[in-house]
């Protein structure tokens, strides 16, 4: 009973609906308009977000990634830049990391200790 009785009450709501939308067709333009605006930029903006943040790392295992820093207390300093030199040490003397990556917030191109 209940079941019909829904039903009954949303075809009426969907009737009158309509019947204002045919009155006031501009109202309507400008709320689909809006919906579409709305939806179509939550959209975008979760995708750049899934992308960007939601998405693992495209690394076999990333829970073993490490960042290693520079420091030198007493400074103030917390995390001091790296040359590439120490960089290619890290690289050529590392023991117990598989790979050695060099990331760097600035644009730049690192052709070699010179």
């Amino acid at each position: 009973m209940a079941q019909n009785e829904l039903s009954v009450d949303l075809l009426r709501d969907l009737r009158l609906g309509l019947r204002r939308l045919r009155r006031a067709p501009v109202f309507g333009a400008v709320v689909v308009l809006t919906l579409g605006i709305g939806i179509g930029a939550n959209t975008a903006i979760f995708s750049l977000v899934k992308g960007i943040l939601l998405d693992p790392l495209p690394y076999d295992e990333p829970e073993q990634l490490v960042a290693v820093y520079a420091s030198a207390p007493g400074t103030g300093e917390e995390i001091l830049p790296q040359s590439a030199a120490v960089h290619f040490t890290y690289e050529d003397e590392a023991r117990l990391l598989e790979s050695v990556g060099l990331w760097n917030r600035f644009d730049v191109t690192v052709l070699g200790l010179d």
